[in-house]
């Protein structure tokens, strides 16, 4: 694949887009001490643009608190929202984020968990590939990680399948930079439908179906500028070997992918799929337009078949 990057290291490129662009980075944080600092070292070492974080910090039991603080003080740029508040997942506090955070001058917006490390070419090189390709949002690749000195590359830059955005994400959100004209309408979806947006457990496979069912051009980058931990602690994931499968089998068997997609289905308005869930002759009829990878169709056509999905 063209770009691709070994597990090892970065991707080498160019010098980055043409003008400094102003960039919001929002970074949603909880109990993340033992990893955060190499995460912000990271954010403000970012070549070519002009970065402002801000930070949304679910209230934490450990000193994550005094190290944003700390940060804050001696930061311009490093900005705090007010701390207090229990969101309970990573999607709803970058729902907050999204939702309280004044865009408007900003050029384009990136998110950011607490415990990766990005390469100081990482925004640089997506706001390049945006302006390029003339799209809107913008994800790629990702080099999973260990403390034990594993890495894998993980793939997400197979091509579009006509609703892919349905049934999987267009990589981990930690890859997105989007504009601005997508993250103020998504504002509103945010607003006007909280009750059931408080529901969506994953808020990149969200954010990435909005923006397909909206009409915005996304572009998936086969290199990869992020360094994705891997712990205890991430909600999906690396999807990596058999434990992990048997996860999602479980989730699967639970209904909790079913519901989710149902939940999409009904924020967004897409009158086309209502009903269309319950149907497994008409999902095992499309499964082809329904996951980029081959494999991945594979598998959730046996799902399918089994009538567990």
């Amino acid at each position: 694949m063209a770009g691709k990057v070994r597990e090892t290291e970065f991707a080498r490129s160019g010098s980055g887009p043409s003008e400094v662009a102003k960039v919001a980075v929002l970074m949603a944080a909880y109990n993340g001490e033992k990893f955060i600092v190499e995460q912000i070292e990271s954010i403000l070492c970012q070549r070519h643009v002009s970065v402002s974080l801000f930070i949304s910090l679910d209230v934490s039991s450990d000193s994550t608190l005094d190290i944003v603080s700390a940060y804050v003080e001696k930061n311009k740029n490093v900005i705090l929202l007010p701390y207090g508040e229990r969101y309970g997942s990573a999607a709803q506090n970058f729902f907050r984020l999204i939702r309280d955070v004044d865009v408007e001058e900003f050029d384009y917006i990136s998110l950011s968990d607490q415990d990766d490390i990005w390469d100081s070419k990482k925004i640089s090189e997506a706001i390049q590939t945006l302006q390029e390709s003339d799209c809107n949002a913008y994800s790629s690749n990702v080099v999973a990680f260990w403390d034990d000195g594993r890495t894998r590359l993980l793939e997400k830059a197979q091509p579009f399948r006509q609703w892919d955005y349905l049934f999987e994400s267009a990589g981990p959100g930690c890859s997105y930079v989007l504009d601005r004209s997508l993250i103020r309408k998504l504002k509103v979806v945010l607003v006007q439908k909280s009750k059931q947006v408080n529901l969506v457990a994953l808020h990149d496979w969200f954010i990435y179906a909005f923006a397909r069912t909206q009409g915005y051009r996304w572009i998936i980058d086969s290199r990869s500028f992020v360094l994705y931990r891997q712990h205890g602690g991430n909600v999906i994931g690396a999807n990596n070997g058999l434990k992990s499968a048997l996860r999602r089998y479980k989730l699967s068997r639970q209904g909790w992918y079913r519901f989710q997609t149902t939940l999409f289905v009904e924020i967004l308005e897409l009158n086309e799929f209502r009903g269309r869930l319950d149907d497994y002759f008409y999902l095992l009829s499309h499964v082809s337009n329904f996951r980029r990878r081959k494999l991945d169709r594979l598998a959730l056509a046996m799902l399918f078949l089994l009538k567990i999905y």
